[in-house]
């Protein structure tokens, strides 16, 4: 009896440890796609690029690029409101610390945490719509990539 614990144990641990690696592995290849791309100073420069690959993109057609770039601008909007949101509240975080009012600092993370999975959500919201408008199903490659994404460092 002991000896089956021992290998059930030994083979789940086994298993967390292959999941991890595989986890590790992947992180390692985004972060290198990551590296591989120019960096983005902006996310006005990076709503320009948006709209440079949509504009140069041949296989859509005028509707699509139409309907993709409203739904980039709707988007660029509400990041930045945001984002606004989020420059708000860590203005009074900082006073806050100063006056050491943990309660509302409380209050505040959680509001920030509040408004980063919005910004998340709109994102990926973002990237099915672009992808029903050019007609892509779930299980065909993402068009778009990272085209609605702002910045982050803002949040």
């Amino acid at each position: 009896m002991k000896i089956d614990r021992k290998i059930k144990v030994g083979m789940a641990v086994m298993g967390i440890l292959a999941l991890q690696a595989c986890a590790t592995s992947a992180d390692r290849k985004l972060d290198e796609r990551v590296k591989s791309e120019p960096p983005v100073q902006n996310s006005e420069e990076l709503s320009q690029r948006a709209k440079t690959t949509i504009e140069q993109d041949p296989s859509l057609s005028v509707e699509q690029k139409k309907k993709l770039n409203n739904l980039r601008e709707s988007v660029s909007t509400e990041l930045k409101g945001l984002r606004q949101q989020s420059l708000d509240l860590r203005a009074l975080l900082l006073k806050d610390f100063e006056e050491h009012n943990d309660q509302e600092m409380s209050l505040i993370r959680n509001r920030l945490q509040k408004l980063y999975n919005q910004q998340v959500s709109l994102i990926f919201d973002s990237i099915k719509k672009a992808n029903k408008i050019v007609g892509h199903t779930p299980s065909q490659r993402a068009w778009g990539k990272d085209i609605f994404i702002g910045e982050r460092d803002h949040l």
